[in-house]
This record gives structure tokens, C-alpha cells and sequence, in this order.
């Protein structure tokens, strides 16, 4: 991202946080979106389980999106982070740390909150 970035370029960057991922330690299939784009109705839902939990914590997460008449089904690993881990990256990546929030509608971050949402500067 910073080679593609200008000088003071913004990037925002979505985070998974490992805090409450350790704790929930797997969580099964269940809804987190109903939608509907044009005349189609979407239902995604999401679960999933954690597969390591040493220095680097890893999730396998499964979503299934049930589309009018039919699902779509996609499994994949990802690796989720400490606040701290991915703070230290962007310092050491030149970028400045601008705004934190736990959401797209800018609620507060909170410690136990499954998202980190950062407004990096870049330097």
C-alpha cells in the first residue's frame, strides 16, 4: 500500500481482532445480512472456528449466501490480529495512525469488539 499511496495518501484498513475471536473460540453458522439488490434477496451467513491460537491466531471462516433460488458457499482461512501487532506494522510501514473506530458507521473501538477499523496517513 505505500508505494501505491502519494504522499499523505489515506488508506483504510479493515481488521478482524483476535481479542474476542479467543474467546468465542467458534461461533456456527448464523445470519449477518439480509439484503436485497434489485429484485434479488440475499441472506449471508457466517460462522466460524479458530484453527490456531498460538502467535498467530487463525480462523477458518464459512459463509453461505443464499441467493433467491440458490447458495453460494465459500470457506476459507484468515489470520486475525492484536491491536498491538498490527499498530507496530503500521508504524514501521510509515503510515500514521489517524482515526480507530470499531465499524463502518464509526462507532468507538472496544477492546472485546470484533472489528478495527483504521484511517492511516501515509508519511
Amino acid at each position: 500500500a505505500h508505494k501505491n499511496l502519494k504522499l499523505a495518501g489515506i488508506l483504510i484498513l479493515d481488521v478482524w481482532n483476535a481479542e474476542p475471536i479467543k474467546r468465542i473460540k467458534r461461533k456456527p453458522l448464523g445470519l449477518v445480512a439480509n439484503i436485497k439488490v434489485g429484485s434479488t434477496n440475499i441472506r449471508r451467513n457466517r460462522g466460524f472456528r479458530i484453527t490456531r491460537a498460538d502467535d498467530q491466531t487463525m480462523v477458518e471462516v464459512n459463509y453461505v449466501y443464499h441467493l433467491d433460488k440458490s447458495d453460494i458457499k465459500d470457506k476459507h482461512v484468515m489470520r486475525v490480529f492484536y491491536p498491538q501487532e498490527v499498530e507496530k506494522v503500521i508504524k514501521d510501514g510509515k503510515f500514521e495512525i489517524l482515526n480507530q473506530f470499531g465499524g463502518f458507521s464509526g462507532e468507538k473501538f472496544r477492546k472485546y469488539g470484533g472489528r478495527i477499523l483504521y484511517v492511516l496517513k501515509k508519511r
